[in-house]
């Protein structure tokens, strides 16, 4: 049966031609859905994984042993949520020492060891509200609130125990310098992975 010129066009118009712009339109598509799929792909590869060989760049700069045997844990990880593991690891340090320090200043009956706890407990409640502050997407921030809280701890906690272990003897007080010890090599460690990022 032959079709009239009219037919034939309105023939093209209501069957053809919509099939030939969906076909287009599934193109187009397709090669967004593989275009962002590929900026995605090399987005994530832009990422530093943690390798052997990372570590030994960054524990350059830190406490040594300590740092690898922390950095080690988080191999095939991306660098930056290791920053993430370490700083949660350092205000987990930070919590338990301060809530040790409590303890003490409690059971205590001398004034100046009493004034002492006092102010570790206020050095360990600020270094934990820096490192809160710490996380924000950028590097300056984390490095700057890192170093605030080891200075917190380290100038004034660290300094008054120093004092108060060459006058007395007590396990008490060397477990505290540990603990201390442990949170500044996290804070260390933190700040030895902020130019690696």
């Amino acid at each position: 049966m032959k079709l009239s010129f009219t037919s034939t066009l309105i023939f093209l118009f209501c069957f053809i031609l919509p099939t030939i712009s969906q076909a287009n339109n599934s193109t187009k598509s397709q090669a967004s859905t593989s275009g962002s799929s590929t900026t995605n792909f090399r987005n994530t590869e832009t990422h530093k994984i943690v390798t052997h060989e990372l570590i030994d760049e960054i524990c350059k700069d830190a406490t040594t042993i300590v740092c690898i045997v922390t950095l080690s844990k988080y191999i095939d990880k991306p660098l930056t949520t290791t920053l993430s593991g370490v700083m949660g690891l350092a205000e987990n340090q930070a919590n338990m020492t301060r809530v040790k320090i409590s303890g003490l200043y409690k059971k205590t009956k001398d004034k100046n060891m009493k004034s002492m706890y006092k102010t570790c407990e206020k050095n360990y409640a600020n270094a934990m509200s820096q490192l809160h502050k710490a996380n924000k997407p950028k590097v300056k921030s984390v490095f700057g609130h890192a170093w605030e809280a080891i200075r917190e701890v380290k100038d004034s906690c660290h300094t008054s125990l120093t004092h108060h272990m060459s006058i007395t003897s007590s396990d008490d007080l060397d477990d505290l310098a540990q603990d201390n010890r442990k949170f500044e090599d996290l804070c260390a460690i933190i700040l030895a992975i902020c130019p690696a990022l």
